[in-house]
């Protein structure tokens, strides 16, 4: 019998699935696990699944009509709000779960599995080819996410704080990560700011961070790989998301979130992509309260760990 894991998502869903790939092989091991994600390059040289070691392979839909193959879609929540279950974020929120939590909850409800979580952390595995430091990046840095997708603006901290840091920090070493069509643009008058965008690719970064001091990141893929390797992290959290869905609760990990500042995030995260509650600038209030002083003393308070 064949599981394949099926993620049509965003790369930080992606990623968060090959958790699931490792509750299944330790604890369903006479099943083989393929994946078929948007994002493949996630599960390159991982040994928990068969193609993890290969060249990904492209899903054929043709797989679902064969009976020894099992497709888990791995889609917790239900986007249209048409479908009665029981592990939608808006209703797991209500007992504390995580995103690992609601996704093998609704695994488990739906294909009838009765996977634990005892791991919430990503499992990303980098060849021994990646699993070096990048050489013309220097021996200490970190690694920042400093825009947002288009799609998604309510994640965009402020510019103005952004340089504050920059400017608080000047024998700190940053390293901007990200894509000029995902509204990230480059901070060419700060020196301690190394402009990596659009140079290193998904499989790249994730090299990048697990060599780094640490990261400093709304809530995004740089994240969730940030946990992988337990890296320092500073997550730009706002008013967006619930805080249990989204927080890993390693040393090291800080996910600063304004929640009950404002009526849009009283009670919970508003979960929009963007929200009425605006400054002048364009950017979210509940992001203008993540003062970047805040930052800044946690950059120094880690100094040279991990």
């Amino acid at each position: 019998m064949k599981i394949k894991l099926i993620c049509n998502q965003q790369i930080g869903d992606c990623i968060k699935t090959t958790t699931v790939a490792k509750l299944f092989k330790e604890q369903y091991p006479q099943y083989e696990i393929e994946t078929s994600v948007s994002h493949p390059c996630v599960y390159e040289n991982n040994p928990n699944v068969l193609n993890g070691l290969n060249k990904p392979q492209v899903f054929n839909a043709a797989d679902q009509k064969d009976d020894k193959v099992l497709s888990v879609v791995c889609n917790q929540d239900d986007e249209n709000g048409k479908v009665d279950n029981k592990y939608t974020i808006n209703k797991l929120r209500e007992n504390n779960a995580t995103f690992t939590q609601g996704l093998v909850g609704y695994i488990n409800a739906k294909y009838n599995f009765n996977l634990k979580v005892t791991q919430d952390e990503p499992d990303l595995y980098l060849s021994k080819e990646e699993d070096k430091p990048i050489p013309e990046l220097p021996k200490k840095y970190w690694v920042i996410n400093t825009g947002c997708e288009k799609n998604n603006q309510r994640k965009g901290y402020p510019r103005k704080y952004w340089k504050q840091i920059f400017e608080a920090l000047p024998d700190v070493t940053f390293v901007q990560n990200g894509l000029t069509k995902d509204m990230h643009l480059p901070f060419p008058k700060h020196d301690n700011v190394i402009n990596g965008l659009d140079i290193y690719n998904i499989r790249q970064t994730m090299r990048m961070i697990k060599y780094s001091q640490g990261v400093i990141t709304p809530i995004s893929w740089n994240m969730h790989c940030a946990a992988a390797f337990k890296k320092n992290c500073i997550a730009l959290a706002g008013g967006g998301e619930d805080v249990c869905w989204e927080n890993y609760k390693y040393d090291g990990f800080n996910y600063l979130h304004t929640i009950g500042s404002f009526p849009c995030c009283n009670g919970g995260g508003c979960w929009k992509n963007t929200c009425e509650n605006k400054e002048e600038d364009g950017t979210q209030k509940c992001m203008e309260l993540i003062k970047p002083e805040i930052i800044i003393n946690l950059v120094k308070k880690y100094g040279d760990n991990r």
